[in-house]
């Protein structure tokens, strides 16, 4: 709603992570606060749920799903299938979570993750202020 840009962060994370330590991720590299819910889920486009991970109402239940499911398990997705992160409810800040077809780099224990490794765009701001 607030990008007028494109915008892409392509990034390295353990893929032992959980979609708990991916949100975790996602809002360093953007540098957003950790102040809203989120959800995960798979679709051929946004308003389409094939892979849903918890349906449960209950946020604490919702976010052990999350904390307990691991990127490992999720890959590879169904054919055509995306992954998807929504951030905030209100703003709907959307990610499309694409995973590399590279075969995977060891991990450099001197290195810290997340890093990213190609930025198009400047990171929007969370909460813009509009000029009149």
């Amino acid at each position: 709603m607030y990008l007028e840009d494109d915008w892409v962060r392509e990034f390295e994370t353990n893929s032992n992570n959980t979609l708990t330590d991916l949100h975790l991720d996602i809002l360093e590299i953007i540098g957003f606060d950790n102040d809203h819910l989120y959800d995960f889920f798979g679709g051929r486009r946004l308003s389409n749920r094939k892979v849903i991970f918890s349906e449960n109402e209950n946020w604490e239940v919702r976010e052990n799903v999350f904390r307990s499911t691991v990127l490992e398990d999720i890959y590879p997705l169904p054919q055509n299938i995306k992954l998807y992160y929504i951030f905030d409810y209100g703003d709907r800040w959307t990610f499309r979570i694409i995973k590399s077809r590279k075969k995977p780099q060891e991990v450099d224990k001197n290195q810290k993750y997340p890093r990213v490794i190609k930025e198009i765009g400047k990171n929007p701001h969370q909460y813009p202020i509009y000029e009149e």
